[in-house]
């Protein structure tokens, strides 16, 4: 459960792929959370020599949001059992589940008119 080695790897190559650099990053976070991130900070929670900096929950979702990469929300996500969809998938997923209803209903439907029939309305 100590997800600590992985949330670093991840943090470090969200940063690593992102075109914008720490400082800019560290800036929209800053402006995201209304609370000080540096980019020595950043450092910090992405060095393995610096073990005793761990990265800050409340962090997360500004990263992902000033990078455009979702990978870490999602793999603490996936860590602890559940799968993220976008809007959209849920939109199909609800589809699906409609669709599913309605097929169900018919079939609920033509057995019950199998069972009436000759029956006199």
């Amino acid at each position: 459960m100590n997800d600590e080695a992985v949330i670093r790897g991840i943090v470090t190559e969200t940063i690593r792929h992102c075109s914008k650099s720490r400082e800019v990053i560290a800036q929209e976070m800053t402006t995201l959370l209304g609370e000080r991130v540096t980019a020595r900070m950043l450092n910090s929670y992405t060095s393995e020599a610096a073990e005793k900096h761990r990265w800050p929950a409340q962090y997360t979702r500004a990263l992902c949001h000033a990078t455009g990469d979702w990978r870490l929300v999602r793999c603490i996500s996936e860590r602890a059992g559940f799968h993220l969809i976008t809007k959209a998938e849920a939109k199909l997923f609800e589809l699906g589940r409609q669709y599913l209803i309605e097929k169900r209903a018919a079939q609920t439907i033509a057995a019950l008119e199998r069972e009436l029939a000759g029956v006199a309305l």
